[in-house]
């Protein structure tokens, strides 16, 4: 009997076009492309459609899916390929928030515990994670498993699977476990921060109090009275974007961005606070100065603060010297 087909959509690349259609008959879903391995049929999902987000590679002829129910986000972790030596961890619409953030941090740290013979790098962001991982390394480990992760748990013999399909079983398995000790208590660390807030080493903060319709003094209250989480390292190496910041304290973007800000500064943009580790060009409105240094290439870690982090900003009235001993300055705290 002849299958007729309606196309659902389409993706075209430099690889070729790879088409996600339906059965007019049995009404399953079929992927299929030119030069490509047709994938497992999947049944219709109540009123609505299984989405797909993928790659395609037409040097191996294989086609890389990441089922997303046709709610959206929201359903859990997802994760997807970056090209292929690459994947990503969304938080599937659970990351918004300084609890999805934390979790996400917390995911990255244990990642990059589990993950050393065969990941790059580990870099966290607001709601994602992307690991950057070794192909051969992935296959080189599945290979020494006696029963690797499979995608239908059939043996490594019986399957041969990608390095992608073998990152995402084992980090699912990794988050699996993080999740499972995050309903044990946690423990914080928490960095405090000496600024002096204002004069040459906050240039505008007068500025930026005026525009709350705040006293420099209720304003530098409300700033360092706040508890801040990092929710990212980004721009440069060591910036951390703090939320947490009070919502009056919000300030736009200098309209033209300065062509040097001083190493420590610590400046305000949008709703977000956050500390300048070395001399850049920069247009936050700039509160604040720290002696700490934040990227330090002879510390075991260079960057002071990392994702999941707590700070509190401590008011002092001078600026010490640069201070590349930390410790003093950090404490746990458990929750």
């Amino acid at each position: 009997m002849k299958r007729t087909y309606k196309l659902l959509h389409a993706y075209i690349d430099g690889a070729g076009t790879v088409y996600i259609v339906a059965t007019g008959h049995s009404n399953k879903y079929w992927l299929r492309g030119k030069g490509y391995t047709v994938m497992p049929t999947l049944k219709k999902k109540r009123e609505g459609y299984l989405h797909y987000s993928y790659t395609a590679s037409l040097a191996n002829k294989h086609l890389i899916c990441k089922k997303q129910t046709a709610g959206g986000s929201g359903m859990g972790l997802e994760i997807t390929p970056l090209g292929d030596r690459a994947l990503v961890l969304h938080s599937g619409g659970e990351g918004a928030g300084t609890d999805g953030w934390r979790e996400m941090a917390a995911l990255a740290e244990r990642i990059g515990q589990k993950t050393s013979a065969w990941a790059i790098d580990i870099v966290p962001a607001y709601d994602t994670v992307t690991v950057l991982y070794d192909p051969s390394a992935l296959i080189r480990l599945a290979k020494r498993e006696q029963k690797a992760p499979t995608a239908g748990g059939d043996r490594a013999g019986e399957k041969e699977l990608l390095p992608f399909q073998i990152a995402e079983l084992l980090i699912r398995k990794i988050a699996s476990e993080t999740r499972k000790r995050a309903s044990d208590s946690e423990t914080l660390r928490i960095v405090e921060v000496p600024v002096v807030y204002g004069g040459e080493c906050g240039p505008d903060l007068a500025e930026a109090s005026e525009r709350a319709g705040l006293s420099t003094e209720a304003f530098i209250r409300l700033h360092s009275e706040a508890e801040y989480t990092v929710a990212m390292l980004g721009f440069m190496p060591g910036f951390p974007y703090l939320s947490g910041l009070p919502a009056q304290l919000e300030q736009p973007r200098k309209a033209s961005p300065r062509s040097a800000v001083p190493e420590g500064s610590v400046g305000i943009a949008g709703i977000q606070t956050g500390i300048y580790p070395m001399e850049t060009p920069g247009g936050w409105q700039l509160i604040g100065r720290t002696s700490l240094k934040l990227f330090d290439f002879d510390r075991e870690q260079p960057a002071l603060l990392k994702a999941g982090d707590l700070v509190k900003f401590v008011r002092v009235e001078r600026l010490g010297q640069d201070e590349h001993d930390t410790s003093k300055y950090c404490r746990l705290r458990t929750e």
